[in-house]
């Protein structure tokens, strides 16, 4: 799934695009994931070493797609939140292992902030 939408540059009133493509965005139990397929080659596919990879390999990545799916929903809210956004999956082929996070509302909030936007 595609994506593109606009951030503030700074102060002022310039602005920036973001795009993006998430490999899937499905819907389990109520709730709107996405998943990115990685084919990295990792030394230990356990739920730890996948979790350090993907802090410091992919943390922007997961920020900006949890952002933008959070966008594409019109989550607004933390019950909206709750009620809707189910989280990420890094699904790495090489090792037949996931790595699965649920960013919070907050979380969210705080980093489209940081990119000078909001959820609302």
């Amino acid at each position: 799934m595609d994506f593109l939408f606009p951030l503030a540059c700074g102060e002022g009133t310039e602005r920036a695009l973001v795009r993006g493509a998430i490999d899937l965005v499905f819907e389990h139990g109520g709730r709107i994931y996405w998943l990115d397929w990685k084919s990295d080659a990792c030394g230990d596919y356990g739920a730890g070493a996948l979790a350090t990879h993907v802090a410091a390999h992919y943390a922007l990545q997961a920020q900006i797609y949890s952002l933008a799916l959070a966008r594409m929903l019109g989550i607004a809210d933390p019950a909206d939140h709750e009620a809707r956004f189910g989280g990420l999956i890094y699904m790495f082929l090489r090792g037949a292992a996931a790595h699965v996070e649920r960013p919070g509302f907050a979380e969210l909030a705080e980093r489209a902030q940081a990119l000078g936007d909001s959820l609302r």
